[in-house]
């Protein structure tokens, strides 16, 4: 099935990771990582996305009032907090709690996070497709649909996702169809 939507973690994946246990993120100053802000008005053109994050102490509203101070708010469908859910990843509520929202189901969304578990097994679990965010070239694992490290490079990576049945990886541009 096509990919419609796009779930995103927050803090190292969109942001640099920042924790909210003293104050809400919107408090915080944040930092978009290299190549987010190109690369969401690309992939909003063609998917619905959304911000699915695990927070200590913010909310939705206030993960919305940050991203809006990065100017990129208007990109996101929907953003969902562990707060506001109350399940963190990778319980499936949370995953369960975003598709809802976003109408869709798990074979029509793809996950891009950075933590193998929280993120990509949490997300493989109930039936998404994975893009594990690694910030630097590694290896690809069986747990991820596709690796990658450079944001610029996720809508080719999401465009052959859905052109194979399978899944590709980004080792720097090595190719591998997974099994």
């Amino acid at each position: 099935m096509a990919i419609t939507a796009i779930l995103f973690d927050l803090g190292n994946t969109l942001v640099e990771q920042r924790v909210d246990s003293d104050k809400p993120l919107d408090r915080m100053r944040l930092v978009l990582l290299p190549g987010v802000k190109e690369t969401l008005p690309i992939l909003y053109t063609k998917y619905k996305l959304a911000v699915l994050s695990n927070t200590s102490r913010s909310k939705a509203a206030n993960v919305t009032e940050a991203l809006e101070k990065l100017s990129v708010r208007r990109y996101f469908s929907e953003i969902v907090t562990s707060i506001d859910v109350g399940a963190e990843k990778p319980n499936p509520r949370i995953f369960e709690a975003v598709l809802r929202r976003l109408g869709v189901k798990p074979d029509q969304a793809l996950m891009i996070g950075n933590d193998l578990v929280q993120d990509i097994e949490g997300a493989k679990a109930i039936g998404l497709r994975t893009g594990w965010f690694t910030g630097t070239p590694k290896h690809h694992v069986d747990s991820a649909d596709f690796s990658f490290s450079d944001f610029g490079d996720l809508p080719q990576l999401i465009a052959a996702l859905e052109q194979s049945s399978g899944g590709y990886r980004d080792d720097k541009h090595s190719r591998r169809k997974s099994s």
